[in-house]
């Protein structure tokens, strides 16, 4: 149910039939999503709701309305490019990320990991804990 969610994402719609339509739909379903949210008893008091939008006059409208949380599409655009004009090496991982057979993102619950790794480093095999791996990535 909505109430129980912290989190409300609301992707922008792909079948407007242009950015402005688009985005004019994500105001109005955030607005009564709002609506009935405000209408049931047991809502989040922090729930944020987190809208897709693909102009920068809606973002200001949007971010006026009190919603801090959202996702420009063009800005994020902009600043992957951005980031391929500085560090040219990492297109490869970009184009990995965006084809579509070539990544598969799963959010899972802690818990669902196992709780030790097994990683063999020359003739020797470590068992590593899930925080340790994590130190690891971020050394």
């Amino acid at each position: 149910p909505l109430e129980s969610a912290a989190r409300l994402f609301f992707l922008a719609d792909n079948s407007a039939t242009s950015a402005l339509d688009s985005d004019g739909n994500t105001v109005a379903v955030i607005l009564q999503v709002r609506d009935i949210l405000e209408g049931r008893e047991r809502t989040e008091a922090n729930q944020a709701i987190v809208p897709q939008i693909l102009l920068t006059p809606t973002e200001e409208a949007v971010k006026s309305s009190g919603l801090s949380e959202l996702v420009n599409s063009s800005e994020l655009s902009a600043r992957v490019l951005a980031g391929l004009c500085e560090t040219p090496r990492t297109g490869g991982v970009i184009a990995g990320i965006l084809a579509h057979d070539g990544a598969r993102i799963c959010i899972r619950k802690l818990s669902d990991l196992k709780s030790t790794f097994h990683h063999r480093m020359g003739g020797e095999v470590l068992e590593l804990n899930f925080h340790e791996v994590m130190a690891l990535a971020e050394a």
